[in-house]
Parts: C-alpha cells; sequence; structure tokens
C-alpha cells in the first residue's frame, strides 16, 4: 500500500462494456457484444492494467500490482488474502492504496449480487 489515499471506485451496470480509464481499450466489450467472449489476459488486459478480479479471485495480476499490494509474483493467479479480510476480493481491492489508480466494479443483479473488478493505473508498462 503505497499512498494515503484508497483506490478510487467506479460502479457501473455489469452489460456495460469496461475500457482503461487511461488510454480506452477495451476489456469487456459488454453483454450485447460478449456472446463468444470469455476473459483471456492476451487480449483484455492493457498497460493500464493492474488486476482482473471476481468474487472468487483473481483472473488477472500485473507484476506492478502484486509490488504494489505485497502480493507474491510467482505466477499463480490467487494469493492467499490477508486473514483479516472479510470483505472478500471487493474490498480487499477497494482498500489498496494505489496512486492514480481507479477500479472498475460491475454488479450482477439479484439474485448473484457476484462482481468483477478491473484495477487500472496510470505510470509505466505492465506485465
Amino acid at each position: 500500500m503505497v499512498s494515503e489515499s484508497k483506490i478510487e471506485v467506479i460502479e457501473q451496470n455489469p452489460w456495460d462494456p469496461v475500457s482503461c480509464p487511461f488510454c480506452g481499450f477495451v476489456c469487456f466489450p459488454g453483454d450485447d457484444n460478449a456472446e463468444d467472449w470469455s476473459f483471456d489476459a492476451a487480449t483484455c488486459v492493457c498497460d493500464h492494467t493492474l488486476f482482473v478480479a471476481t468474487d472468487h479471485g483473481f483472473e488477472y495480476r500485473s507484476s506492478e500490482f502484486n509490488r504494489l499490494a505485497g502480493l507474491p509474483d510467482n505466477g499463480e493467479p490467487d494469493p492467499d488474502l490477508p486473514e483479516n479480510n472479510v470483505h472478500g476480493y471487493d474490498g480487499y481491492t477497494s482498500a489498496l492504496k494505489i496512486p492514480g489508480a481507479i477500479k472498475i466494479a460491475s454488479y450482477a443483479p439479484a439474485p448473484s449480487f457476484s462482481g468483477v473488478y478491473y484495477g487500472f493505473a496510470p505510470g509505466a508498462d505492465r506485465q
């Protein structure tokens, strides 16, 4: 955790497209265009993408994100979250203190209320 301010969180409808707020890259085309879409880090992340997570774990974490969040950079998709984390991946990523970072959170309506969380930050290339 690097800064005093938490990551900025923007909530949006789950069927809306998700684009990087820094370069405009489309990470998710939106439900109307997603018939054959599935997450693939090779085609769904840009240089600003820090992470993509669901309520079940991380789909993608950049090396920069691992460094900033103090997580292992060992290629494993899901590190154990801190023991005192009672708010899951949504709460964990919302509490991160990464300068200039933005999280886009998409929540499905009832009954599932499940979420997908995209984290972005300006700056150097991410790997």
